[in-house]
């Protein structure tokens, strides 16, 4: 006859049950849910693609993990979520500033062809202005001849404009000048200003054939105080030889 329980023996047969069930968490699947949240932030800054990184791995560690781990521990979900969101948020991200940069380098790119296209039409006041920090510059829908003529200050600046090569070359070319873009050279931004050198190829009818030089055009973007919007401006340019192309720019 089977003997009735006590109490003492039904508490330690629940502490058994307790013990046996009792799974412990992976702690770097937690870790990887959380970076992976805040893999969001490669929307906003490439800094956010680190997060992703590090939520990803810590998310494939966390799986091994727990596949080997005897007794199997919990998390498999959080370590797949992590996962899951470190890879949508990290390609999502990238996507946006592969997409970003592109537009804003045909953007300065498109500037560089105004500034020479000014050049062509033999207007070099306005070809000057474009080169001129925005929050100094004239508008250019207004009287530049009146402009210049104001002040010394400004016709010895448009003059030491007209006097570089490039700006000369290309005035004296006029509509014979033939300019098209080669490239970027170069790329740097920093907080909400951002510099891109395009090269351009300017080719002009020579002696029964055509001749081309090739110049560089520094395009800088700068935020307009807490407006939102932005400026360009050619911030500097040169001559630049065929075997300069592989050197970095000074």
């Amino acid at each position: 006859m089977e003997q009735p329980r006590t109490r003492e023996s039904r508490m330690s047969e629940v502490r058994d049950l307790s013990v046996a069930e009792y799974r412990p968490v992976c702690g770097t699947a937690v870790v990887s849910l959380v970076l992976g949240v805040l893999s969001f932030l490669s929307l906003v800054t490439p800094v956010g693609w680190g997060a992703a990184l590090l939520g990803a791995v810590f998310g494939v560690v966390s799986l091994r993990r727990i596949a080997a781990s005897e007794p199997r521990m919990i998390g498999r979900s959080l370590a797949v979520t992590g996962v899951l969101l470190a890879a949508f948020f990290g390609c999502a991200g990238l996507a946006r500033w592969v997409t970003m940069d592109r537009l804003l380098s045909r953007q300065a790119e498109r500037f560089g062809l105004d500034w020479f296209e000014a050049l062509r039409n033999d207007q070099p006041m306005v070809a000057h202005q474009l080169s001129t920090v925005p929050r100094m510059r004239h508008d250019l829908g207004g009287d530049l001849k009146a402009y210049y003529g104001n002040g010394e200050r400004f016709q010895e600046q448009l003059k030491e404009f007209i006097a570089n090569p490039v700006v000369r070359a290309v005035l004296a070319l006029g509509k014979n000048a033939e300019v098209r873009p080669c490239g970027v050279r170069a790329y740097g931004a920093r907080q909400e200003t951002m510099e891109i050198q395009h090269v351009y190829a300017v080719t002009y009818p020579s002696d029964g054939g055509k001749k081309t030089f090739f110049v560089a055009l520094t395009i800088r973007r700068d935020q307009v105080g807490d407006t939102g919007s932005f400026t360009w401006q050619v911030s500097d340019f040169g001559l630049l030889k065929p075997e300069d192309f592989d050197k970095p720019p000074r």
